[in-house]
């Protein structure tokens, strides 16, 4: 997290919205929405392992004398993973109660830090707040040199409840609630373009009702399943001219539906991995209409189509050609 040892590195969490050309810049911004959960969760993972074999070697000293896209986006690097046997030897030997920069005020109970106190990395990154029994519980707070921070409720130095996260280098925030170090009920995601997501978090990933407003005014109401549109959900863009209201399955326009491009046409029905397939109406503005079958986004199978003098012909067609007899 930050520019702390044990923080640095993400990778872009992919969320493949694999919708039609007209909203498929979409998908940018939406990779982009996997929060603090892969590599903040990592970042306390390790840091609580810290602490609890601090726990343990404070007991068995005592007996002789003494010893995470929080969404951010990405995923823990091969810096984290592949850190030397060295590197991570250091990490555990926590500058605590051994440093003069170091103001400690917590006590000691049965070899645990018990009450208020700091434990200092040495990258500088460090945890604050009240501890029972060696772990971080209640009111704290998790800062890096860069200013990135989390700053909330704690259980068991896990991130627990209510707390608000800022990552300096992407310059995201999430406040809402938490679990187990993953993002879990009600919350809201800013991003640096802001462009802003409110809802729903299940295990890190947006799940359930919620909003996505796009910087560019388009915005997205309805279902999430594994940060994808995915249920019942209505997407708007360009300025409102295109509205679709209808059933969506891993990011994609499937099911039924209704799409209007004011000023061109409105289509109701069936869609298929994002294109019209099944049965459905088009209606042009100019009066024109089809109704019939649909398959990969055009006119394929029986149907019938009129034409602006109200005249119809019913038939065949393929691919959006009418079949001669």
């Amino acid at each position: 997290m930050g520019s702390c040892q044990i923080c640095n590195g993400l990778q872009a969490k992919e969320i493949k919205e694999q919708l039609k050309p007209e909203i498929y810049k979409k998908e940018l911004t939406l990779r982009q929405v996997s929060l603090i959960q892969a590599r903040f969760r990592g970042i306390l993972t390790r840091k609580r392992v810290i602490i609890h074999k601090q726990k343990e070697n404070n007991n068995q000293q005592q007996q002789n004398s003494l010893t995470e896209d929080l969404i951010c986006y990405e995923q823990v690097q091969q810096t984290i993973t592949e850190r030397s046997t060295v590197a991570q030897q250091q990490e555990e030997h926590v500058a605590i109660s051994m440093s003069p920069k170091i103001k400690n005020s917590y006590k000691w109970h049965n070899g645990s830090k018990t009450g208020f106190g700091r434990m200092v990395m040495e990258d500088g990154c460090y945890l604050e707040g009240t501890w029972l029994d060696g772990y971080l519980n209640g009111e704290g707070l998790y800062s890096a040199p860069d200013g990135t921070y989390y700053r909330g409720e704690w259980k068991n130095s896990y991130m627990n409840g209510q707390g608000i996260y800022f990552n300096s280098t992407k310059n995201i925030t999430y406040e809402g609630r938490w679990e187990n170090n993953l993002q879990h009920g009600e919350g809201t995601e800013t991003y640096a373009d802001k462009s802003i997501y409110t809802g729903t978090f299940k295990k890190g990933l947006k799940d359930g009702y919620g909003k996505f407003y796009f910087n560019d005014g388009s915005y997205y109401e309805g279902q999430f399943y594994q940060d994808k549109f995915h249920g019942q959900g209505k997407f708007v863009w360009d300025y409102g001219q295109k509205v679709y209201n209808g059933e969506w399955f891993k990011g994609k326009k499937h099911g039924f539906g209704y799409l209007e491009i004011k000023g061109k046409y409105s289509y109701e029905g069936q869609y298929k991995d994002g294109l019209k397939n099944g049965i459905g109406i088009l209606i042009w503005n100019d009066g024109r209409k089809y109704n019939g079958e649909w398959k990969e986004g055009q006119q394929h199978g029986n149907g019938t189509f009129q034409n602006q003098k109200g005249e119809t012909f019913s038939g065949a067609w393929k691919f959006g050609l009418i079949q001669k007899h």
